[in-house]
């Protein structure tokens, strides 16, 4: 297993993230982001993978649900004016909404956490989240000999659904609006959480075709429908492509991170953008 060192680089969540109990003081760091630069807007809706809670319970993120280690893997190589290609990942099952594929400066693309993998340079492509099983058909033929990447998040045990991850409340969506460094989050349940976010890092590749993946970090707070002060805080990853210097084509934004209640639950916030 090769490490990944493709045209998309996934996006590393910022420390602060890594744990949920100890360590994390409750108490914004919003002004922390408060960053000049080039933005990329991620207002929108914003969905649980697969048809998942948006805020899952992190104590029953464990060896029966949870998410594992992030894989990375060669999975195949270009064969000369062949664009039809095919497989099985390494380490199924696979959390939804977690994969990207890369293929030198030829092609990038993820999937939307519904078996789609769509993408720059990619006619059309799937994905079973269960056994691993892909497909991708590229819009032009490659040269020979160019390795095909993949990185993706690798489900723990048997397949099961996670818990609501906030006190009292589910969380299926949040709509997001972003002006500048501000942004502010709106649950399905009408609670609105406001803050501030910033870049942390950006990755890009290739010639006329270049992959990008932008990471930028969030924190917000509010008060949920059941009565309790939240804190968020997390990234938002933004894969697409620049061609040609013609414009971005946006392929996928994953919003990761922690919610905190003050006195309650601590749940892990994973969703797609939906386009």
């Amino acid at each position: 297993m090769k490490a990944f060192i493709g045209v998309v680089t996934f996006g590393v969540m910022l420390s602060v993230l890594t744990g949920c109990e100890g360590g994390w003081q409750f108490g914004g760091s919003a002004g922390n982001f408060n960053e000049s630069g080039k933005w990329q807007d991620v207002s929108g809706t914003y969905v649980g993978a697969s048809g998942s809670f948006l805020v899952s319970d992190y104590s029953n993120m464990g060896p029966t649900n949870g998410t594992g280690n992030t894989v990375s893997e060669t999975i195949g190589v270009t064969v000369a004016g062949q664009t039809l290609y095919s497989g099985t990942l390494g380490s199924a099952p696979l959390t939804a909404g977690t994969l990207t594929l890369a293929i030198s400066s030829i092609a990038a693309g993820t999937d939307n956490g519904s078996g789609s993998i769509s993408g720059t340079g990619i006619t059309s492509g799937s994905i079973n989240y269960s056994t691993g099983a892909w497909s991708l058909t590229l819009t032009a033929a490659p040269p020979a000999g160019a390795d095909i990447l993949a990185t993706y998040q690798k489900t723990s045990g048997t397949a099961g659904a996670a818990g609501p991850g906030g006190s009292g409340v589910v969380i299926n969506t949040f709509t997001v609006q972003q002006s500048g460094n501000v942004v502010s989050f709106t649950d399905n349940n009408g609670s609105i959480y406001k803050g501030n976010i910033g870049m942390t890092s950006t990755n890009t590749g290739g010639t006329n075709l270049m992959a990008i993946s932008m990471t930028y970090a969030y924190d917000v707070s509010g008060v949920s429908a059941a009565g309790f002060n939240v804190e968020m805080v997390g990234t938002f990853l933004i894969n697409g492509a620049t061609v040609n210097t013609n414009g971005n084509i946006i392929t996928s934004t994953v919003i990761s991170g922690t919610w905190l209640e003050q006195g309650g639950k601590t749940g892990h916030i994973r969703g797609v953008r939906q386009y």
